[in-house]
């Protein structure tokens, strides 16, 4: 385990369960589709980081759905006790693998982030090493939180959840000041959300299966990127 990397812990909830603000909008397989793609997309994203070394997935999805990826650990969990109980048993796999070396990093990471790129990935990833603080990363919106980095040696839970910006600050988290249409602010979990990342230019295969939503999304055309 190198140590100077990165170790990355995705929590992702079942396809078929998760994206529960589209799902009252939106017809069930759809949204699982979105789900999938955004989630696979997330962990292609770490694959090709270089400052990531593996990646963990914590999920109630079957293990064989992410067969494809090479840097990828799957711990099953029923996910019964919610995110934050995930996202825990992920930092202590790999905390529990360095089997007395060195403690890596760990980044956690949201898996519904239309816009991620490695090269976004290690961005973030080059500033934090240069500072000793854990820092989290809040959503676009400002209240909740798509990452946390953490160190060596650091005991503070995940506060996933309503707020969460908030009380990753008030735990010692240090905020990560990124623009507000940066690729690790910009998750995808409303109709709005939706209208925005089909605007933004950043066309993909991702685009057929939104617009598939039957939102009321087929005239909302390119403009310009906002993930820069």
């Amino acid at each position: 385990m190198d140590a100077a990397l990165w170790h990355a812990v995705v929590p992702i909830r079942s396809f078929g369960s998760g994206k529960q603000r589209l799902r009252a909008v939106a017809s069930g397989p759809a949204v699982d589709a979105v789900a999938e793609r955004l989630a696979l997309r997330t962990l292609d994203a770490l694959e090709g980081a270089s400052r990531v070394a593996a990646s963990w997935v914590v999920t109630d999805e079957e293990s064989d759905r992410f067969a494809g990826l090479r840097r990828v650990e799957v711990l099953r969990e029923a996910r019964a006790d919610g995110l934050n109980s995930a996202v825990r048993r992920g930092l202590e796999a790999v905390r529990e693998r360095a089997h007395g070396r060195e403690e890596p990093r760990i980044l956690v990471l949201h898996a519904d982030l239309p816009f991620i790129t490695p090269e976004a990935i290690d961005a973030v990833l080059r500033r934090w090493e240069l500072s000793a603080a854990d820092a989290y990363v809040p959503d676009r919106r400002g209240d909740g939180t798509t990452a946390l980095g953490y160190h060596p040696g650091s005991a503070r839970p995940p506060m996933f959840g309503p707020g969460s910006a908030r009380r990753h600050s008030e735990a010692g988290f240090a905020r990560t000041r990124l623009p507000e249409a940066h690729p690790l602010r910009s998750d995808l979990d409303t109709r709005d959300q939706l209208v925005q990342y089909l605007r933004s230019g950043a066309a993909d295969a991702l685009d057929g299966v939104i617009r598939g939503l039957d939102l009321g999304l087929h005239e909302c055309g390119p403009a310009r990127s906002t993930a820069a």
